[in-house]
């Protein structure tokens, strides 16, 4: 997957509503990040965007972060 820019996105809601993933399994972010930081928004392609939640289950997720373990790709903070 190529990634033109990432950015981190945190959740801005306190709701309990549940979440799902592309699967259609029910997830709570905040199990796999205890911060309010709940996903990574992505830019694959002019125009192409993707959001992907911070979940080791998540494939894209997954790669994302190899990514930025080989040194390709900096994930830039969240808006405050």
């Amino acid at each position: 997957m190529k990634i033109l820019e990432a950015k981190y996105v945190k959740d801005l809601d306190d709701s309990d509503e549940e979440l799902k993933d592309r699967e259609g399994n029910s997830y709570d972010p905040k199990q796999y990040v205890p911060s309010p930081t709940i996903g990574i928004n992505v830019e694959l392609s002019k125009g192409l965007r993707l959001s992907i939640p911070i979940c080791d289950d998540n494939t894209d997720y997954v790669e994302v972060m190899r990514q930025v373990d080989a040194g390709e790709l900096t994930i830039e903070p969240a808006d405050e």
